[in-house]
């Protein structure tokens, strides 16, 4: 373990993603280690954190540590991304800076989340957008990867189909009509939380991980979101790895990022129930 110097500025928040993390403080600074020229980081401490700034003033409120990017959600509901997902890149914007992400703009986001290669952003209206790997349906886009798999372009080869990697932003739909105001990405599976609690997933299913039920029948992937067992007071979600944690019918924690509510509350927890599934691959 080492400690991390960010000077007199206070921490707010942290997260962490695959090969990432990322600190901001009360003033809306994002702190991030600076990758090398291999792209990896140091593999010894001290990791050197850079402060990161948006542009316009804007205040990062959350990031999304994603592979080879990170993602910034502004207390206005702009967003701002760097690395290969910055479209500037080519014109020789570094990792080190953030750019703003044009697909937003009109739209106000209220949550992010990414981890490995894809990322979920949910808007103020309910609005879901995914971008991203969807090898294994992470992104919940069901027919739309159908369709396009009957029209493959020719020399289509890398480490994802060209169907299942979108680079670009592209919207989710639900079946029901609940209002989505949450977003989680795990490794490669995805929750979804309604503005009544109830909690969708999509994407593997391989450890169970999506609180699916326990028949042996069980899908291991679902391509477009589901409903899942739980389906009603959904607080929070960690997705993880190859598991999934949901709180269940209790108030939002002091200082916890990305609240379903859109605002911090700081009453004490009288109550919580904590549902857990495959805590890891066996």
């Amino acid at each position: 373990p080492f400690i991390v110097d960010i000077g007199n500025h206070k921490p707010i928040g942290i997260f962490a993603g695959s090969g990432r993390a990322a600190v901001i403080d009360e003033e809306g600074f994002i702190y991030s280690p600076t990758p090398h020229h291999s792209n990896e980081y140091d593999r010894d401490p001290p990791y050197k954190f850079v402060q990161l700034k948006l542009p316009f003033n804007e205040k990062a409120i959350s990031v999304a540590c994603c592979n080879n990017y990170l993602v910034a959600l502004s207390n206005r509901g702009k967003v701002f991304a760097n690395g290969t997902m910055n479209y500037q890149s080519k014109a020789g914007i570094k990792e080190t800076h953030f750019a703003r992400i044009d697909e937003f703009r009109g739209i106000r986001i209220i949550h992010i989340s990414g981890t490995y290669e894809h990322c979920i952003a949910v808007s103020i209206d309910g609005r879901v957008f995914a971008v991203g790997a969807n090898n294994v349906h992470q992104l919940g886009l069901g027919n739309v990867i159908n369709r396009l798999k009957n029209n493959p372009p020719e020399n289509s080869h890398y480490r994802y189909d060209w169907f299942d990697n979108f680079t670009q932003l592209i919207s989710v739909h639900f079946s029901e009509t609940s209002k989505i105001v949450a977003a989680y990405a795990g490794r490669d599976f995805s929750f979804f939380v309604a503005e009544d609690g109830k909690l969708y997933a999509c994407g593997s299913n391989y450890y169970r991980q999506l609180f699916s039920d326990n028949n042996p029948n069980t899908k291991e992937s679902y391509d477009i979101p589901i409903e899942t067992t739980i389906t009603n007071g959904t607080t929070f979600v960690i997705a993880g790895n190859h598991f999934a944690v949901a709180l269940v019918g209790c108030q939002p924690m002091k200082y916890m990022p990305n609240l379903p509510v859109g605002k911090v509350i700081e009453e004490t927890v009288e109550s919580l129930e904590v549902t857990i599934s495959i805590l890891q691959a066996q």
